[in-house]
């Protein structure tokens, strides 16, 4: 079963730099994902760049961090799962062509990698298109509250738009056109799972 873009992701995509595909995947196949990371070992990662605001993250938003604060970030990662072959085929058979149409970008290169969010982690503000023109978010957790925080958060201008991150829900990032500012909040103590996300970077 292919996943089926519509005219308004296409839209979103060109006009707002971001584009939310709600059930991206077959049922079955989101469900087998999910159990791989549930089931996954993961390291731990504790970040600190002092100077990523001076240059690869630099804006000229009043509202977003400014030179002299330090990017930081806690969470969880799994580079065995993100270089196995069940997730290799899983972007190779549904993610990569559904970018790939959604962008107009024929792909020689991806970056995976495979996350788990749990009380406390978080990621400070952080643009990633030094990465690649295309990256996308693959949401894993199921039953998510919006009190639970690991919430995503994106700048559009002057405003902010939060997304929960849905089961079996994929963002698609345009870094190439508008170079979307984003962080993920706190994860809550009290959050009923893990935040599981697959994450992407296409050039």
């Amino acid at each position: 079963m292919a996943i089926v873009l519509h005219n308004q992701h296409r839209r979103e995509f060109q006009d707002r730099g971001m584009a939310i595909i709600e059930d991206a995947l077959p049922p079955q196949v989101a469900a087998n994902v999910r159990a791989l990371f549930q089931s996954a070992e993961y390291e731990r990662i504790d970040q600190e760049r002092a100077h990523h605001y001076e240059h690869v993250f630099r804006t000229d938003s009043p509202y977003l961090p400014k030179p002299g604060e330090s990017y930081l970030a806690k969470f969880w990662r799994s580079r065995r799962l993100e270089s196995g072959d069940d997730i290799l085929r899983l972007h190779a058979e549904y993610i990569r062509p559904l970018l790939e149409e959604l962008s107009g970008v024929r792909t020689e290169k991806v970056d995976l990698r495979a996350y788990r969010m749990t009380a406390g982690d978080h990621f400070r503000v952080h643009i990633d298109d030094y990465a690649g023109p295309v990256g996308f978010i693959y949401y894993l957790s199921k039953g998510w509250k919006w009190d639970w925080g690991g919430i995503l958060m994106t700048a559009e201008g002057d405003e902010i738009v939060a997304s929960l991150p849905k089961f079996n829900q994929l963002i698609a990032l345009n870094h190439g056109r508008s170079r979307p500012p984003h962080f993920v909040t706190p994860v809550a103590e009290f959050a009923g799972e893990p935040r599981f996300m697959l994450v992407g970077f296409m050039g």
